[in-house]
Formats: structure tokens, sequence, C-alpha cells
């Protein structure tokens, strides 16, 4: 339980402020790989957990249907798809779309909703994720104002956000709006 929870915290972190320079593509590419590792990593944990406890269990809810109908229309259309190497892996550099990547979200959700027991995370998750959005929103007006937080040559563009592009920050803060009243 522990090593979710602490999954979890580090893809809330993560997901916003984690970038690199290392590809050609400095925020998709490793945001998705990052995400990845860690579904990967609590996959293997709850399949650990089903051969301890000799059962499998999952926690179901109203999204298991249409999440699994939704894995079932990427499979068909990459199937029939006339290009399936982009279909399957999105089109380079940028993953979303394709797959794979939505093969890795939706095992994500299912992981994290049959481990999520305790409403005391979900609070902490949505509190964590108002106080990263926060700094989000602070680091992104500092940038449009002129103040480079970050000493590296591509980071000093009037337009950087952690996040690799306005859209990205303004939908993640969107996204954050009614968090206030949950919390």
């Amino acid at each position: 339980n522990l090593i979710f929870q602490l999954g979890t915290l580090a893809l809330v972190v993560a997901i916003p402020f984690f970038f690199w320079d290392l590809s050609s593509e400095f925020y998709e590419i490793p945001r998705f790989l990052f995400l990845l590792a860690v579904v990967a990593v609590m996959f293997v944990l709850w399949a650990a957990r089903w051969i301890v406890e000799g059962k499998v269990t999952f926690i179901r809810t109203p999204l298991d249907l249409p999440f699994l109908l939704l894995l079932a229309v990427f499979i068909i259309s990459t199937l029939l798809s006339p290009s399936r190497s982009v279909a399957v892996l999105g089109n380079f550099p940028h993953l979303h779309g394709g797959l794979a990547a939505f093969a890795v979200y939706i095992l994500f959700y299912f992981v994290l909703a049959s481990n999520m027991r305790k409403i005391s995370l979900v609070k902490q998750l949505t509190q964590l994720f108002l106080i990263l959005g926060s700094l989000l929103a602070i680091l992104s007006l500092l940038s449009y104002a002129g103040v480079n937080f970050l000493t590296l040559p591509w980071t000093a563009a009037q337009n950087f956000t952690p996040t690799g592009s306005s859209f990205s920050t303004t939908a993640i803060l969107a996204l954050i709006l009614p968090f206030p009243l949950v919390a």
C-alpha cells in the first residue's frame, strides 16, 4: 500500500513538472516513460498481491465498461489502420493518441481505482494537486514576466512553462478549478 501511495504521489508531482533535454521531445516522451515505469511497477505489485492473497480483486466503478469499450475501439482502429505503427505508437514524437498510450492510461486507471481504498489518500492527493497547480501558475506567470527560474538556455523563452506549452498549463489549471470545492 505504501508503494502504491508513493507511486501515485510521484506521478502527481512529476506529471506537470517532469521534463528533460536528453530526447528530441523534452516534455511528452519523458513523462510518458515515467508514467509507463510507475504503472508497470504498480501493476506488478498489484499482481503480486493477487498471488499472496490467493484471489484476484477489482474495485468495480461505473467507468470500467466505458474504458474497456474505448480500449476495444482503439484495438479495432489499430487493426484497421493503414499505418499500424502510427496507430500503435502515436505520431512521433507525440505519443499521445496511440494505442500504447491509451492502454497505459486505462491500465493506470484500473490499478489506481482498485488500490486507492482510503478517502484520506484522495484528499491528500487533491491538496497536493492544488499546491502544485498554484506553483505551476506562479512559475508560468514569472516566466511571462521575464523571470528565468531555471538556468537551462531553452527555458529562457518568455512563454516557457514546465508543462511544455501554454495550452497544457491552462488545461491543468482548468482541471484544478473544481478541486477547492472538494478539498
